[in-house]
């Protein structure tokens, strides 16, 4: 397993951390004062890449929707509305699975 070196802010102790804290605190052994550990988080990308595709695929559905609705087509309407909602519903059960 790849370690990190992490030196104390407070007592200048350095000691190392399993990579896996990257993003996270961790408590010095010497002083128990909490420090960042440097490095983004992969839930930070978990989180970025969930958003990210709902953008790209569910927000357009939502306004194509409307669009449809407002100029009267409303089987389109139905259908782009159903797979917005159903791409909503897919993004709450990964956010809230996670």
């Amino acid at each position: 397993m790849e370690m990190l070196s992490i030196t104390c802010k407070q007592c200048q102790t350095v000691w190392e951390v399993p990579k896996s804290k990257k993003g996270g605190q961790v408590n010095c052994p010497s002083c128990g004062l909490a420090n960042e550990v440097p490095g983004a988080s992969d839930a930070g990308w978990f989180y970025g890449l969930a958003f990210g595709g709902y953008a790209l695929v569910g927000l357009p559905l939502g306004v194509m929707t409307v669009i449809c609705m407002l100029n009267g087509a409303f089987g389109t309407a139905i259908c782009s509305g159903s797979a917005f909602a159903v791409l909503t519903i897919v993004l709450l059960f990964i956010l809230l699975g996670s």
